[in-house]
């Protein structure tokens, strides 16, 4: 009788922690990606850029920036294995060469996407210390829930901004990288599409970039 109670309860606790991620962990990630998103338009449209502008996409409607595969696909079937919920948004198209310094400016609009997740990883940190702070205004019940929601909160940001500063092309990384190259950081490392002739992005490969911002 025991082995049958712990296993419904075990059941039971499980079903609470699938409910969990539909409810909240699934918007909380894709909250995370759009804003994301969001920051690649928002700097290249300071920068002189507005592509994301006119396609659209500098808003922050969840709706248009839905990539079927990345927002849907991919985070249902780590719902139906168990792994870690993880996915992405549609890139925001970009146009390095409306910008007055291509590289150097594309560099900006990388770093502006991890810099984001970074700072919302910051806040859900503040936000899980007033909670543990708020014990005694609060449930119990309700600061373990709100503790659980910031911590994953926490935990995807930190993955996305860790994940998107690889430095591998096309991740943000790689544009990184160029941007350094620009200002005179590991020059001739023949990694990143230059043109000797102008020092600046080669125009051939401008398309490759356009619309590929992640």
């Amino acid at each position: 009788g025991f082995i049958v109670r712990a296993g419904v309860h075990e059941a039971v606790e499980n079903s609470k922690i699938l409910n969990m991620e539909i409810i909240v962990f699934i918007p909380i990630l894709f909250f995370s990606i759009v804003l994301h998103e969001f920051a690649h338009g928002l700097m290249a449209y300071r920068l002189g850029d507005d592509t994301a502008y006119y396609s659209g996409r500098l808003t922050l409607n969840p709706l248009k920036h839905v990539d079927y595969l990345g927002t849907i696909a991919v985070p249902l079937l780590c719902y139906i294995t168990h792994l870690p919920l993880f996915g992405w948004a549609k890139p925001v198209p970009i146009n390095p060469m409306r910008m007055s310094s291509p590289r150097k400016d594309m560099g900006k609009v990388a770093a502006a996407g991890p810099a984001v997740n970074l700072l919302l990883a910051l806040v859900c940190t503040l936000l899980l210390k007033g909670v543990l702070l708020a014990q005694g205004v609060i449930s119990v019940e309700l600061a373990e829930k709100l503790a659980i929601c910031l911590q994953y909160g926490m935990l995807v940001n930190v993955m996305l901004a860790v994940f998107n500063l690889m430095p591998i092309p096309p991740l943000d990384g790689g544009r990184i990288g160029i941007a350094a190259q620009a200002l005179g950081i590991g020059e001739g490392a023949g990694m990143f599409p230059i043109d000797s002739n102008t020092n600046d992005f080669d125009a051939g490969m401008v398309q490759k970039f356009d619309a590929l911002v992640a």
